[in-house]
């Protein structure tokens, strides 16, 4: 069997450090308990381009007590704060796999006690064509693919936004190669639609990111067993968080009720 943690969305920042780090932490807690031999990060695990050097020693500290495989994908926010066309990972992440520059995808291929998946890990780009994109046939129990950007059939799509970089996504090229979960990002809300034998699911951010969220944070958690069909599971938690570091040393009072409405 395997059994995968999804989140997305995590934007740990230098600024938030106490905070966003914390939830870190509960994420791998959360995996352990629950008994998950892999961890998908879905993009935005960092906030900006240069938290991603400030915050390296302290989140692989943090993962390598993780004793299964974690795998993750760049997002927009990776990309923020460096020149247009640079890749935004540079800095060896171990023990995280991510594609690397010029990765148009990266592929993994897992096998635990006779179930096998592929997973497809795409890196978040602008202008990316899903639809060109040539699958072998399947020869796995399972098909998994982590994306992200905003798929219009669970997302209402407004218009490109002058403040964040965007990327449509298009289910349908995966529902065509027989891709069993899309392990999408970039929405913060939890989400999840199932399209023929294709589950698709944003399992929204882990913390609050902005002053005008909040209600439960939560990650999926989906089980890959004998019959090919994943099963998904919703895990809501309570971050333990040391509420007075959180008030005084790492965020804003509006932040503060945020978080204060989703724990009454």
């Amino acid at each position: 069997m395997i059994r995968f943690l999804h989140t997305a969305d995590l934007h740990l920042s230098l600024k938030e450090k106490v905070y966003s780090l914390s939830v870190l932490k509960e994420i791998v807690s959360t995996a352990k308990t629950e008994k998950c031999t892999h961890i998908l990060f879905c993009g935005d695990l960092f906030d900006r381009n240069s938290d991603i050097a400030s915050l390296k020693e302290d989140v692989k500290e943090i993962l390598t007590s993780f004793s299964g495989k974690i795998l993750f994908i760049p997002g927009n926010h990776e990309e923020l704060g460096i020149s247009e066309g640079s890749y935004p990972i540079s800095a060896d992440l171990s023990p995280i796999s991510y594609p690397q520059k010029n990765d148009r995808f990266k592929l993994w291929f897992e096998e635990i006690d006779g179930v096998d998946a592929e997973f497809f890990g795409f890196p978040f780009r602008r202008n990316l064509d899903y639809s060109n994109i040539q699958f072998n046939e399947k020869k796995t129990l399972y098909r998994i693919a982590l994306l992200h950007g905003t798929d219009t059939k669970l997302v209402e799509y407004l218009g490109p936004s002058p403040e964040d970089a965007d990327s449509i996504l298009d289910s349908k090229p995966f529902l065509d190669a027989k891709f069993d979960y899309l392990a999408l990002g970039h929405i913060h809300s939890e989400r999840s639609e199932k399209i023929g034998s294709l589950l698709i699911a944003y399992p929204g951010s882990p913390r609050i990111v902005s002053s005008g969220e909040f209600g439960p944070r939560s990650v999926n958690i989906v089980t890959l067993g004998k019959n090919g069909t994943p099963v998904l599971q919703k895990k809501s938690f309570l971050l333990r968080v040391n509420l007075k570091n959180f008030l005084f040393l790492q965020i804003s009072q509006a932040r503060f009720q945020s978080f204060l409405k989703y724990l009454l």
